[in-house]
């Protein structure tokens, strides 16, 4: 799951990246993160959001989102791809630092 900032520090979702949990959800580009783990992620940092985001693997994760004017929530259980490509290379290497 790649996330991104816009102008107004609204956190929505970029890329979904394959091979990660994300892949699997019924979460979309595009869709607005409001909250994970029960955190609001208006205006933190982005250090603090990836700390949110990833964990151990098998860990679950919830995120509140909305696509539209749409709330949504989904409970992600932590995976690494089970073959590494170019595609999720780049977020793998984001995860070993």
């Amino acid at each position: 799951l790649a996330l991104e900032r816009d102008s107004k520090g609204t956190v929505f979702v970029q890329e979904i990246v394959p091979g990660f949990a994300a892949a699997s959800s019924l979460i979309r580009e595009q869709d607005v993160v409001e909250s994970v783990g029960g955190v609001a992620v208006q205006g933190i940092d982005s250090d603090r959001l990836k700390r949110l985001t990833m964990g151990r693997e098998g860990t679950s994760c919830t995120l509140r989102l909305r696509r539209g004017e749409e709330p949504y929530e989904v409970m992600l259980v932590r995976k690494m791809p089970d073959v590494v490509n170019e595609q999720n290379l780049e977020a793998l290497h984001v995860i070993s630092r």
